[in-house]
């Protein structure tokens, strides 16, 4: 923990990996519930997500959206209103070839390297 210039204290980030801010819509499927919603950012390891409803979701889920290859299989980490942050169950792949580019992640793709 630090410091701030108002006396408060911050946590300090504790993610390895570095996350891309990004606004892609999503799927978020838990047992039988299934919620729409908005990958508000991601990294390779995980991702915090925007939902349209608090519906209720199990502690496993997966996670469907344009930005990734496929469907990825998740565990819900942290809850706070309609956000959820995942943690991945396997790494994803870097990808250089992308259908949308909405934040303007160059040729270092989603993940990975900043510029």
């Amino acid at each position: 923990m630090t410091n701030n210039a108002w006396g408060r204290f911050m946590i300090s980030e504790r993610r390895e990996k570095s996350r891309r801010s990004v606004s892609v819509p999503a799927t978020v499927e838990s047992g039988r519930a299934k919620v729409s919603g908005i990958v508000l950012d991601v990294s390779a390891s995980g991702a915090r997500v925007r939902l349209t409803s608090c519906a209720f979701l199990l502690d496993t889920c997966t996670l469907t959206s344009s930005i990734f290859a496929s469907t990825i299989s998740s565990r819900i980490v942290w809850r706070r209103g309609t956000e959820i942050g995942l943690c991945f169950k396997s790494m994803v792949p870097h990808r250089d070839r992308l259908s949308a580019n909405p934040t303007g992640a160059g040729a270092s793709g989603w993940f990975g390297r900043r510029r």
